[in-house]
């Protein structure tokens, strides 16, 4: 019995150490109650303090709305969650209440509407730090960017067709078109003579004249391959608007003229070269690009002799290559957007030697982007972020194909003729210097990539609307459009 008693006594002896834990234990209980009512009465004060307020908010809302707005205060509170969807079925007037609670009460969160017709919801996201970062270092690169030396302000250029175009004669631009002409082949034989450090040879200079025009969805004036249409939305007359196209190429009077945006088979082009252009012009191309093809048209007593599809070219460009066009560093096959066109001639030199001309024709991804203005005018950053999400992707797009081009002409052209003449032009949905994506996000100029390499300079694309003395800084740009990204008018 005593024994026993001993055992018991020594199991429910304890150390001074153990005592002295415990009651820090029992302590630290006691400061987390405190704390726990101290906090609960705070939260209690400020309840009392809010409720008010809230009552009041809750009067100014509408009674069908009211839910909405106690689930959006949560969210608010709530540190863990950084998105809401409300459910598809929300009624629209009642995704409009939701859209003038949020931009009224809750101006941190960023709300918009997602999806289409039935499966159209609300989506909710939390404006972070992280965003607030990205905003201001976006603004900041757009006003410096506002003072580049590189992008005009205003375009002012006597080359630029404009929507105003349309309300000129057809006698004024016809005069216009031979006046600058005229200017520009006087421009252009002083530029030849003078900018070459080798001693020129006359003998072999001769006026070979190439032009570009996107005549914008061409495809649209015909039936069929056999007949036009007499008039579409927007044109009371087909025919008339024909021959103005056939007075400026008659008026161009190129050796070859390339058409972008052409009809959708290689049959209509060739109706309107008999119909409107007496049939004075092969008809190249039309390779691909569904209703936007490009085609050549070679001047059947011009200067190019022999002209034909170069098919070692064109079989290239006709493949398909892989690149990142995402930024993702996902790589994928990708191919040209409407399939360039590359034709092959001759030209005899006044001294009688025959060279090779290869012409190519560009008609590259469009910068375009669908409700564009609205993303990027948002003040909802993840919009605007899914624009230069766009707008990168899409100049990223443009690169690809001018590399491509470029690597054609290294495979194909400069390895296998000795000085050829090339030319390079059309719709390249770009121009001279960077805009504020291909500076800030792509890092290259899609142009430098088609010129070539400094380090074979002997193979560099020269790009004559660079040079002051055949065209001057302010006739650069051939076309106009407003851009609301780099304020371009």
């Amino acid at each position: 019995m005593d024994k026993n008693n001993n055992k018991n006594e020594e199991e429910h002896k304890l150390s001074y150490s153990e005592v002295v834990s415990n009651k820090k234990d029992d302590d630290k209980i006691k400061n987390k109650n405190k704390k726990n009512k101290m906090k609960k009465k705070k939260n209690n004060n400020n309840e009392n303090e809010g409720g008010e307020e809230e009552d009041k908010i809750l009067k100014e809302i509408p009674e069908v709305l009211r839910e909405y707005y106690i689930e959006i205060r949560k969210f608010e509170k709530n540190k863990r969650l950084e998105e809401l969807n409300f459910p598809k079925h929300v009624l629209r007037e009642h995704r409009k209440g939701i859209h003038k609670i949020c931009d009224k009460y809750f101006p941190k969160i960023l709300h918009s509407s997602t999806g289409k017709g039935a499966n159209r919801y609300i989506q909710l996201k939390k404006y972070t730090k992280a965003m607030e970062l990205q905003e201001k270092l976006l603004n900041d690169a757009i006003e410096e960017h506002s003072h580049s030396e590189d992008m005009p302000s205003k375009i002012e250029s006597k080359y630029a067709f404009g929507h105003n175009t349309v309300t000129k004669s057809r006698e004024d631009i016809r005069n216009m078109i031979k006046e600058n002409i005229k200017n520009d082949s006087n421009l252009l034989q002083e530029y030849s003579l003078s900018n070459n450090d080798n001693e020129v040879d006359e003998d072999k200079i001769c006026s070979l004249r190439i032009s570009s025009w996107n005549i914008e969805w061409m495809d649209y004036f015909f039936k069929d391959d056999t007949e036009f249409h007499d008039s579409i939305d927007g044109v009371d007359s087909i025919d008339e608007l024909c021959k103005s196209i056939r007075d400026l190429i008659l008026e161009f009077d190129a050796d070859v003229q390339m058409i972008i945006e052409g009809p959708g088979s290689l049959a209509k082009m060739e109706l309107f070269s008999q119909k409107y252009l007496n049939d004075n012009y092969v008809c190249l191309g039309g390779v691909d690009g569904g209703n936007q093809r490009i085609y050549m048209l070679v001047k059947k007593d011009g200067l190019v002799k022999n002209a034909d599809i170069f098919h070692e070219g064109q079989d290239y460009m006709a493949k398909k290559w892989v690149v990142d066009i995402t930024g993702t560093l996902e790589l994928s096959e990708y191919s040209f957007t409407r399939t360039p066109v590359i034709i092959k001639g001759e030209i005899t030199q006044p001294n009688g030697e025959v060279k090779p001309v290869f012409v190519v024709g560009l008609h590259t991804k469009s910068k375009f982007i669908s409700f564009g203005r609205h993303l990027w005018d948002s003040k909802d950053p993840f919009k605007q972020k899914e624009y230069i999400r766009k707008a990168v992707k899409n100049r990223r797009r443009i690169a690809a194909e001018c590399s491509r081009t470029r690597k054609m002409l290294y495979k194909t052209v400069f390895k296998n003729y000795i000085d050829p003449l090339i030319f390079v032009a059309g719709d390249l949905n770009d121009g001279p210097g960077m805009d504020i994506f291909e500076k800030y996000y792509v890092l290259i100029d899609s142009i430098e990539l088609l010129l070539g390499s400094p380090f074979v300079g002997n193979r560099i694309l020269t790009p004559l609307m660079a040079f002051s003395k055949v065209v001057p800084q302010e006739d650069r740009w051939s076309c106009v459009f407003n851009d609301y990204v780099d304020n371009i008018k």
